[in-house]
């Protein structure tokens, strides 16, 4: 495998959706390769059928690999945001060095004591989400390298998910000889793409309609403060049309589809009520977007949320969605369709903003003297260090394939 290329997967109940980034000449990430495949044996992130969700995730990887015309050692997941939690944390630490510098090791050992955290039983800690830094009590913006200080403190949001899920996707990665190489937030991929910090200062909603539920993140103050789900979604819809007509669930998700602002060949919507297909199909996405809101009373206010973000194919399409989320609320409305994205496929958007958290979670690691990663289990690992004299370690993708070999 190329050590530049970097795989994301975003893991849903209908699909699995696989994007490759390749790291050119001066450190940007392009895609190089997608996938789409149909997810059988998963539902909701969980994997329902081991044998099943083995075979799918090896077909993914078999498609990306000739896509790619070469073998990938493993990939990079998002897990929906219902099968996680938050949990505020404070690391602390006293800066070592003569100098009194803040180094890259000591950000390091400040995200470790954040982790020290008393867990429930059969739970397990997969990201850390930095909330602020503080040095010697004083809150700086960015990530303090460089800076003189005594003391450093990082307030942070822990994510922490069911340890029993978290072992069957290794189990199942390790079934097809590939590597977990990590597990990140579905929202806070998606958030590269959709939102900057301005937006999470001011105060953003993040609202992923899929197949089966509809993720919900809340950002503010520049940081993820709440996540929650609605399970509802798009194939509630396709039920409710198969029902009512009598007609296969296939049928009943083509008809769903072209009523919506794709279209699709094939299908005759003539011979059907469309009055009754509209009303069938609008009745449901009021009571989405009703316990969507009931999720969110109080909070639209208690964080002063500035826009609302929509996104995933389940609802989007439909013309009248962003009015049925309007008489709720007064607040900024943006749907991300198809034609706003980069890779004309919106359903892509958790995969390529995975890819692009680990390029910048990489590319970040390289800007001071040592090193340092995480494996899978989120232990911090000391990769390497930077050779001073030697002037081609200041090639990005020098040190980028450097890291990739000992971190992947």
């Amino acid at each position: 495998m190329d050590d530049r290329i970097v795989i994301g997967m975003d893991i849903g109940s209908s699909g699995i959706y696989a994007t490759a980034g390749k790291v050119d000449a001066i450190g940007n990430i392009e895609i190089v390769a997608k996938v789409e495949k149909l997810a059988v044996g998963i539902d909701k992130g969980r994997i329902t059928d081991f044998d099943k969700a083995c075979e799918c995730l090896g077909e993914t990887f078999k498609e990306l690999e000739n896509n790619l015309s070469e073998g990938i050692s493993g990939a990079f997941i998002t897990v929906p945001n219902g099968l996680c939690e938050l949990v505020h944390s404070k690391g602390i630490i006293t800066i070592s060095n003569k100098e009194n510098k803040i180094s890259q090791e000591d950000i390091i050992r400040v995200k470790e004591s954040a982790k020290l955290i008393s867990l429930p039983e059969g739970k397990k800690i997969i990201q850390l989400v930095e909330e602020m830094y503080l040095v010697d009590g004083q809150k700086v913006k960015e990530v303090p390298l460089g800076i003189s200080g005594k003391h450093l403190e990082l307030n942070a949001q822990v994510v922490t998910m069911d340890n029993l899920v978290f072992n069957d996707f290794e189990r199942c990665f390790s079934k097809i000889n590939k590597k977990l190489k990590g597990i990140r937030l579905s929202c806070e991929a998606a958030s590269q793409l959709l939102i900057d910090d301005l937006d999470k200062s001011r105060g953003a909603i993040l609202i992923d309609i899929g197949a089966s539920k509809a993720d919900i993140a809340i950002y503010s103050g520049g940081n993820l403060v709440a996540l929650d789900e609605v399970h509802l979604g798009g194939n509630n819809i396709t039920n409710d049309l198969s029902y009512c007509f009598n007609i296969t669930i296939e049928e009943a998700e083509q008809l769903k589809v072209a009523i919506s602002r794709e279209s699709i060949e094939n299908v005759d919507i003539a011979k059907y009520d469309k009055n009754l297909i509209l009303e069938v199909i609008n009745a449901r996405i009021e009571e989405i977007v009703g316990f969507i809101f009931k999720v969110l009373k109080g909070n639209i206010e208690k964080y002063d949320i500035n826009n609302i973000i929509l996104y995933g194919n389940a609802l989007i399409n439909f013309n009248d969605i962003k009015y049925s989320f309007s008489k709720y609320t007064a607040k900024n409305i943006n749907i991300v369709r198809n034609e706003d994205f980069k890779l004309h496929n919106s359903k892509f958007i958790n995969a390529w903003g995975l890819v692009t958290l680990v390029h910048f979670e990489l590319k970040w690691r390289y800007n001071s003297e040592i090193v340092y990663s995480e494996d899978v289990k989120g232990n911090a690992i000391r990769i390497n260090k930077k050779n001073k004299n030697n002037k081609e370690d200041n090639n990005f993708i020098t040190k980028m394939k450097s890291f990739l070999e000992d971190f992947f």
